[in-house]
């Protein structure tokens, strides 16, 4: 190649190159084929780079994570979001084979052991609370806490005391009759 024919841009991390997202779906893959065949900057991809190739949404949908995975969540009693599985299928699978197809698969590797030991347990105190369908203030309000406490013992920045600990099981037990005591408490 010559190097006048070479074209050379600089890019900005604050101000990332624009992608008409919308009108790359509404293509068919016909169209998308055509255009990236006529675009002379780009080199045919390899089988390998196809295999690889993935659409990067610029914004994440809600939910997601950078890491690329979604997080739902389920209040008691809803029903479970329905995914893609064929259960018929894994369930026809020994043990052997469900180990071999998790593994091969490349988007779900095992994680090493520096990622599972930088890897956090979930609070017990925010799970209690996740399992209430309660916000933190709405919690902290309920149960008489601070709501600055409460943050401590989810960040694991503080662990609750005995007294705490008690009232927490307590809740955990039975949480409206918790409730009802400590606003009686409170009036």
């Amino acid at each position: 190649m010559k190097k006048g024919s070479v074209t050379r841009f600089k890019l900005d991390a604050k101000k990332p190159p624009k992608s008409d997202w919308c009108a790359f779906d509404a293509m068919s893959e016909k169209e998308r084929h055509r255009a990236a065949v006529s675009d002379p900057d780009a080199l045919p991809a390899t089988a390998v780079q196809l295999a690889r190739a993935r659409r990067v949404p610029t914004v994440r949908a809600y939910g997601m994570r950078k890491t690329g995975t979604t997080r739902v969540s389920v209040k008691p009693g809803d029903t479970l979001p329905r995914g893609e599985t064929d259960w018929t299928r894994l369930d026809a699978m020994t043990d052997d084979e469900v180990q071999a197809a998790a593994q091969s698969d490349p988007d779900a590797q095992p994680l090493t052991p520096e990622q599972l030991a930088k890897m956090r347990r979930l609070s017990r105190v925010k799970a209690l609370r996740q399992r209430l369908g309660m916000t933190q203030a709405e919690f902290a309000q309920a149960f008489q806490l601070p709501i600055t406490t409460l943050r401590d013992w989810e960040q694991h920045r503080s662990t609750p005391d005995v007294p705490a600990r008690a009232l927490l099981l307590a809740i955990e037990r039975d949480p409206e009759v918790m409730r009802r005591l400590l606003a009686d408490r409170a009036a």
